[in-house]
């Protein structure tokens, strides 16, 4: 298709213009400190691997340990269109020769200058931020101060006008954005149950839950229009009643089979990965999730709020009472949900 076609010369400049600027972020990132990262709601991301983090320094200090990877220069140089990739430049310091720059402009400068790295042009796909742990914000193209790094995502899309959104106008830095503010104000959603349409998916929520009864529209099959009390009871019905394939998922590490992807995800970050992004403010363990760090933390309380019915022990978890009441006293507990009313006969 490609002979069959060849592209003409502005496209040709095009794609050359693309590549340059592909190169030219490459070269930023290896020749100095900025730390490449992904956004989302309430965590900073890793470009090179799923790790996140709800505390910048920490994906900083995770970031350096493989900078130098190959998969950095397969990530920048696939990078084609209006796309880019959240830079952190405080701080930021060349890695030749360790001397600091204000800013990315003087970054190429310097780096042309004094290394004589070949940069062609200055466009690049970086887009530059300061984040301080807590804040506040400061955006680095216009100055403009912003209380919350959330703001500051949004008010960055106004110094990239490539993506517009066709019906409202707003516009967007990258083609991801563009598509989630269009999925989420502008795309109708619809009832499963009847033909009712909303604008807003909290309000086809709220009307499914008053109009139908429904509080979890994931809890139907939507082959045979089923209810079921858990979502996870959907697939295991799907599985038996439809004749559906029960996913398997080997880990690549171990051989350890999973029924689904999230659980082998979890088990990669929890047991090989060894993640542990919770720190208990008392003393120096970390842990895997915030539910671990609770009641861990509950170990330096002097209160023992579970008291055993058949005898005058007492406990600072729910765990360490179960666990007592097991051994000791041979309790059987039964059913999904436990409180202290379980071990009274």
């Amino acid at each position: 298709l490609y002979d069959a076609f060849p592209p003409c010369k502005t496209e040709l400049r095009h794609l050359k213009h693309l590549k340059n600027k592909a190169e030219n972020t490459l070269k930023l990132i290896q020749n100095s400190n900025l730390c490449v990262f992904r956004s989302f709601r309430n965590k900073f991301g890793c470009m090179l691997c799923p790790l996140k983090y709800p505390v910048f320094s920490d994906l900083r200090e995770h970031y350096s340990t493989h900078r130098n990877t190959k998969w950095l220069s397969s990530i920048v140089r696939k990078l084609r269109g209006i796309n880019c990739k959240n830079a952190e430049v405080t701080n930021l310091k060349c890695n030749k020769c360790s001397e600091n720059c204000n800013n990315l402009t003087e970054l190429i400068e310097h780096l042309k200058s004094k290394h004589e790295i070949s940069l062609r042009g200055t466009e690049h796909y970086l887009v530059p931020y300061k984040l301080q742990d807590g804040g506040p914000y400061q955006c680095q193209l216009c100055d403009e101060k912003l209380k919350s790094y959330m703001k500051l995502t949004i008010h960055m899309n106004s110094h990239f006008p490539n993506n517009v959104c066709e019906i409202c106008g707003q516009s967007f830095m990258n083609r991801r954005s563009l598509s989630m503010h269009v999925q989420c104000q502008h795309k109708e959603k619809k009832c499963t149950k009847c033909p009712a349409v909303f604008l807003t998916n909290g309000s086809r929520i709220k009307h499914m839950r008053q109009a139908h009864g429904i509080r979890n529209s994931k809890r139907y099959c939507n082959l045979c229009n089923k209810h079921f009390p858990y979502a996870y009871m959907v697939d295991e019905h799907k599985i038996k009643e439809h004749g559906f394939k029960r996913p398997i998922c080997n880990c690549p590490e171990c051989g350890k089979t999973f029924s689904k992807p999230l659980n082998l995800k979890t088990h990669i970050r929890s047991v090989h990965r060894k993640e542990r992004n919770y720190p208990c403010p008392k003393c120096e363990l970390r842990f895997f999730t915030s539910c671990d760090k609770k009641r861990h933390e509950k170990t330096h309380e002097e209160l023992r709020s579970f008291c055993c019915t058949y005898c005058v022990s007492k406990f600072k978890s729910k765990d360490s009472w179960r666990r007592h009441l097991r051994r000791q006293h041979g309790h059987v507990f039964s059913g999904l949900t436990l409180s202290k009313s379980d071990c009274i006969e």
